[in-house]
């Protein structure tokens, strides 16, 4: 009889708010679908922002040469109009707000990172941000807790996947029976900064601490 079923299933590590009944996992962004869409939007505005706002002169029909099918002739089709008035030429030229549109968008942006257990300045631009530095070492913190936590379930599911692996191997005498481990160690500068992890065990060489033989050990594996 088998132990477990021959396949492996893998999930984020969060509870299913969409379906409390359902034992299946959510997508990491799950909680911040909604926000995504704002963000969606309000980029679009942004954009909008700057087509509605180009600069425009508006002359009147008489400054144009008319064409052989008796129609205007404009020097630029996207700077001039030609209208029926007045002033021969009027420059028509708005005041763009982008700075509030991308305040807007950056604050959704921190907002999504939140949701999704991102750091802030991940999605966000940092300069718009107006976190202390307590909040931004927190929302590290968070970041690397979830990341963290992501790391654990895909190791179950490899084992899952392993074992369903030994198992067809014995039933098929693919390989000799025996026991088997599962080494996996997630270091990809996300949840372990390389670069730190080497100055400290650099300096308890140096102090005396660690010897050199272990710390190259570590250092080439």
């Amino acid at each position: 009889s088998l132990a477990s079923p021959l396949f492996a299933y893998f999930k984020m590590p969060m509870a299913n708010t969409l379906d409390e009944a359902s034992p299946l996992g959510i997508s990491v962004f799950a909680k911040a679908e909604k926000l995504i869409a704002d963000a969606n939007e309000q980029y679009e505005r942004l954009l909008w922002e700057f087509e509605s706002g180009k600069r425009v002169v508006m002359a009147d029909e008489t400054a144009f040469r008319l064409s052989e099918n008796g129609e205007r002739e404009l020097p630029d089709d996207r700077l001039y109009v030609a209208l029926n008035q007045e002033e021969l030429f009027k420059e028509w030229s708005p005041t763009l707000r982008e700075d509030g549109f991308i305040h807007g968008l950056n604050e959704i942006l921190r907002r999504i990172e939140f949701n999704c257990s991102l750091a802030y300045g991940t999605l966000s631009d940092v300069q718009y941000s107006d976190k202390t530095a307590e909040e931004v070492r927190s929302s590290k913190q968070r970041s690397y807790s979830h990341i963290a936590d992501i790391q654990e379930s895909l190791k179950g599911s490899l084992t899952s996947l392993c074992t369903a692996m030994d198992t067809l191997c014995d039933l098929y005498r693919l390989a000799p029976k025996g026991s088997w481990e599962l080494a996996a160690e997630f270091d990809d500068s996300i949840v372990a900064d390389r670069k730190r992890e080497f100055d400290e065990k650099l300096s308890l060489v140096q102090a005396g601490i660690m010897d050199r033989e272990e710390f190259r050990g570590w250092y080439f594996g």
